[in-house]
């Protein structure tokens, strides 16, 4: 206990990170004071292991639970009511500075569980200004709006490329088109010509005849 009422004093300490361990029975709670300043988030990353006491070592076990309550004791408030398996993470945001109570249950599955043994607990701790979240927050949001708009520009370059090769596309077709109608045009008038020269040799032929000039 005079352990947890440090670590208590310690997390009154600003931005403030730390990771311990300590051991629990099958079935125990274990609660402890917690100072915070108002508007600060605590995060906190636990891990439940199996401790062998006969074999002096730790073992993951998936079948650890644990049970996390945070009260405000003032306000009557309950922050946290989680319950998770053998790792995982909580969060809570201080909304009144002061004195919380952070509680730890933990159970184990197990039928056949050796009353010899326990659980260790090893729990991190992080205390951060609620302020130096938002302007995280806010640095985020701005590079999300940058990736948008970034993302939009992309796109609207590739609708004007897109654009650009449909009219490419069409102006070769239109080209095509053109040129067969000079090509058809070229050939029509060679054979025009050739017509009218034929029709002309031929009527100056039959006026030479009547003339008896041939």
């Amino acid at each position: 206990m005079k352990l947890l009422l440090t670590f208590s004093l310690l997390l009154s300490i600003l931005n403030f990170s730390s990771a311990f361990h300590f051991y629990l029975r099958n079935g125990e709670k274990e609660c402890f004071p917690q100072e915070s300043p108002q508007n600060f988030v605590v995060k906190g990353v636990y891990k439940l292991e199996e401790w062998r006491e006969q074999e002096k070592r730790a073992i993951e076990d998936k079948a650890l639970s644990i049970h996390i309550t945070v009260d405000d004791p003032r306000s009557g408030t309950r922050l946290i009511n989680q319950r998770s398996g053998d790792s995982g993470k909580f969060t809570y945001t201080v909304v009144s500075g002061g004195r919380h109570n952070v509680c730890f249950e933990v159970k184990s599955a197990k039928p056949n569980w050796n009353s010899n043994d326990r659980i260790r607990m090893t729990l991190d701790f992080a205390v951060k200004d609620d302020k130096e979240i938002e302007k995280t927050t806010e640095k985020m949001n701005f590079l999300h709006q940058t990736l948008v708009e970034l993302n939009n520009k992309i796109t609207v370059i590739r609708q004007e490329q897109q654009y650009q090769r449909e009219r490419e596309l069409l102006f070769h077709k239109t080209n095509e088109a053109i040129n067969s109608r000079i090509v058809f045009w070229m050939v029509a008038q060679i054979f025009l010509i050739i017509a009218v020269c034929y029709w002309q040799l031929r009527h100056l032929r039959k006026f030479f005849e009547a003339k008896k000039l041939v």
